[in-house]
């Protein structure tokens, strides 16, 4: 079944299936959108804004890969891996987080960008 959808100026006729990848790929040219804020927001030292924006980005791009694995027709809740992740796998990951709130709660102490 094709489908008529407009962007802009523009009208495509695509695949139902598609439709949803074609306007992730729209909703994914919005980042610069997103970096252009959070770069205002780190220059005039609003960490806290900044980290509610990071979290909303992260909720979208979630939401964004959702949709296009979606759009490939794989489904996005599958069956668990058959073996579990290492904890030294795990570990390492939880140290990366933990240094990365040090460095954001080292960086905020010190006035922002400076």
């Amino acid at each position: 079944m094709e489908r008529t959808i407009e962007v802009g100026h523009v009208s495509l006729a695509i695949n139902a299936d598609f439709e949803s990848f074609i306007r992730t790929l729209l909703a994914l040219t919005a980042v610069y959108e997103w970096l252009d804020t959070a770069r205002t927001l780190a220059a005039t030292g609003h960490s806290g804004v900044l980290l509610a924006l990071a979290i909303a980005w992260l909720a979208a791009f979630a939401t964004a890969i959702q949709q296009l694995r979606e759009g490939f027709g794989i489904p996005a809740h599958g069956q668990p891996p058959e073996r579990p992740t290492p904890w030294v796998a795990r570990g390492a990951l939880w140290i990366a987080g933990l240094g990365l709130i040090a460095m954001g709660v080292a960086w905020s102490g010190r006035g922002g960008a400076g």
